[in-house]
């Protein structure tokens, strides 16, 4: 006989259509109250999901609008409007605008002889294969400057 272990049976599922897909929560399906769409709003305030190209003109006027108030409501000192400008050089130290101006031009001038003196670039191969062609082309010349030894009868 077979030793592997019982199979389960349709009649094990008292069902009268015979469906073999899980049972369905009856009390969900029924119920009158059906459950609203959530309005999902991303962290902008934006509504997510697909939305009609008014809606979303709309949303983003009014989220323009809204930031525009929070920054004219919030203080000056605190949004930095109207602050001094620091200057700062490499390193990160403060320095003066006098000094700052003063490294920005001798940083202007080195970008201006650097564009004033364009380098010398070439296609077609390397420096050292040209110098090897000239080199070739030198001695096929001087070859060719040799007198001619026409080959003779023994």
């Amino acid at each position: 006989g077979d030793l592997s272990p019982p199979r389960g049976r349709a009649t094990a599922r008292q069902d009268s259509d015979g469906d073999l897909s899980p049972p369905r929560d009856r009390a969900a399906a029924n119920s009158p109250q059906r459950e609203e769409k959530k309005v999902l709003k991303m962290s902008s305030g934006l509504t997510a999901g697909v939305m009609k190209p008014d809606e979303i003109r709309r949303q983003t006027e009014e989220a323009k609008r809204r930031h525009r108030e929070q920054l004219d409501s919030t203080a000056d000192e605190l949004t930095g409007k109207g602050a001094e400008t620091i200057y700062r050089d490499k390193s990160g130290k403060k320095i003066s605008e006098e000094l700052h101006k003063k490294l920005n031009d001798k940083h202007r001038l080195k970008k201006k002889r650097r564009a004033e003196k364009p380098q010398e670039l070439e296609w077609g191969g390397g420096m050292k294969q040209k110098v090897d062609a000239e080199q070739e082309k030198d001695e096929l010349y001087q070859l060719s400057q040799q007198p001619f030894e026409g080959w003779t009868k023994n």
